[in-house]
């Protein structure tokens, strides 16, 4: 999940203190968080922002009166923000660091951080405070990237649905001719197997059909699914009369 933060310069030092501990998910590769210290010397600055605010799936806001007052802020960052926002493509969380009011600001309709209306810097423990923010930000993460899954599983098998309806049902109770008809399928299952979406332990559980394929197996597996798409082109055709 991309994340990006923008914050006022004057509030560095707790922009510092949230990437601390978001840093385990991003290690685990769970999360990707972006703000503007990762602009390279030379880069245009309000190119990689735009870019950045474009590509990201999270937008945190941490609000405070330097935050509101920032023209930049404003006129750039959650101008496009919103603009996201309102075409269902992006997550905000404000996220309030310091006394101020959201009035007129664009948002006061999102549900903030720290929950019930609590300010980050007043809380007698900054640890705790940065610690329920985070825990409410993994909560997201989890659903995104179980989205995000399910999604690729629909691609995934959508593409696999494609390729089989591509290759023409012609096959011989041969298991050579079988192999060398449907001997593609190797080849996606070995490819899919390698990929992110593969990897997902729901996913793994057709591991078992590589193994088959790199087996002595393998044949029957063809054999078995020759009988089933035959089978299916058979009641086709059978419902076509």
């Amino acid at each position: 999940m991309k994340i990006f933060i923008s914050y006022a310069h004057e509030d560095e030092y707790y922009k510092d203190e949230l990437l601390k501990r978001l840093k385990p998910f991003e290690s685990k590769g769970k999360i990707k968080c972006w703000h503007d210290k990762l602009i390279d010397p030379g880069e245009n600055r309000i190119n990689c922002i735009i870019k950045a605010i474009n590509d990201c799936e999270l937008i945190l806001f941490l609000v405070s009166p330097d935050f509101l007052s920032s023209d930049h802020i404003e006129n750039i960052e959650k101008k496009i923000a919103l603009e996201r926002n309102n075409e269902g493509e992006v997550r905000i969380i404000p996220v309030i660091l310091r006394h101020c009011t959201l009035t007129d600001s664009g948002l006061s309709k999102f549900q903030a951080l720290p929950k019930n209306g609590k300010v980050l810097s007043t809380l007698e423990s900054l640890d705790e405070g940065l610690f329920n923010i985070v825990e409410e930000i993994a909560k997201l993460v989890k659903i995104n990237n179980k989205k995000a899954i399910e999604k690729n599983q629909k691609i995934w098998a959508s593409g696999l649905r494609y390729a089989l309806l591509k290759h023409p049902i012609a096959v011989k109770n041969n298991a050579t001719a079988i192999y060398q008809h449907f001997g593609w399928l190797i080849e996606i299952f070995l490819q899919k197997m390698s990929t992110d979406v593969g990897m997902d332990k729901t996913l793994r559980r057709l591991s078992f059909m590589a193994e088959v394929f790199q087996s002595s197996m393998r044949y029957l597996c063809y054999i078995q699914i020759a009988q089933i798409l035959k089978n299916k082109k058979q009641t086709e055709i059978l419902n076509s009369n």
